[in-house]
């Protein structure tokens, strides 16, 4: 690891998230076609897309709404809300249905929540979760940053670089090799992959209980659940660190960023 202050070059502030606008923005259209097409010639489902829409009615009938008045009887100060929502596929696969519980507490002026959510056939029942299908939507957020790394290394360029006229060079001003550039966008991204890493782990913890809807319903009712979503500090922690990797360096400049700096990387404007 290379660690060397650049003093005196520019922050490029406007230029470097102008630049990485566009290419998320690039990254996720390329994603949406190739899923798509993997989708029409494919039987997959993958369920990937920004045009999915989701219409939800409340279910006051069927087989979970049953299940969940057994299974999970209100105490006083609760009420429950069951919702049965619809994902329309964009690829032109039939709509996925998924059933939601969620029972709300009110214990004097405070209240929480509590919920759980499956998949559901055309019946109305539960459709047990796979590891592989609730881990699979977090593959782009690994695969970002290879994908930045490979148009970075050995002079190409990103398209919002190219378009912005930067350039990420060594800091002897030569060209970053493919090791050099994925050691640097991995440290880029570092926050996002400490959140894929937290959400990897609770899964993993949960994975029996999260598998089948009945573990699921008697763990939230029994208070044995620990989902991700029950504990916010987690996602304030990293947004905190995300916030101070990225923008406390262009606040207080030195020349680089971070992970520029470790990285032992510069952006020039070309």
């Amino acid at each position: 690891m290379r660690v060397q202050d650049v003093t005196g070059l520019p922050r490029y502030f406007w230029r470097r998230a102008l630049a990485y606008v566009i290419d998320v923005t690039a990254i996720q259209i390329v994603f949406t076609v190739l899923f798509y097409a993997l989708a029409l010639a494919t039987p997959w489902n993958i369920g990937f897309s920004p045009f999915n829409s989701i219409a939800c009615e409340q279910a006051a009938t069927g087989p979970l709404v049953d299940k969940v008045e057994a299974q999970w009887p209100l105490k006083p100060g609760e009420k429950r809300l069951n919702q049965i929502c619809r994902v329309s596929q964009f690829d032109g696969h039939p709509p996925n249905g998924y059933f939601t519980t969620s029972v709300v507490t009110t214990s004097g002026a405070s209240t929480y929540t509590r919920s759980v959510s499956t998949q559901i056939d055309q019946n109305g029942n539960a459709i047990d979760a796979t590891g592989a299908g609730q881990l699979s939507s977090l593959m782009p957020l690994l695969i970002i940053p290879l994908a930045f790394a490979f148009f970075t290394a050995n002079g190409r360029r990103t398209l919002g670089k190219r378009i912005m006229s930067l350039r990420v060079a060594t800091i002897d001003s030569h060209l970053p090799t493919l090791k050099g550039a994925t050691f640097r966008e991995v440290l880029k991204f570092l926050p996002l992959i400490a959140l894929v890493f937290v959400i990897v782990v609770f899964f993993l913890l949960q994975s029996p209980m999260v598998a089948n809807f009945d573990h699921m319903v008697a763990a939230m009712r029994d208070g044995t659940a620990v989902p991700l979503g029950t504990a916010p500090w987690i996602y304030g922690a990293i947004l905190v660190a995300g916030f101070t990797w990225w923008l406390l360096p262009l606040a207080v400049w030195r020349g680089q960023t971070f992970y520029d700096r470790f990285s032992g990387c510069k952006v020039l404007r070309t």
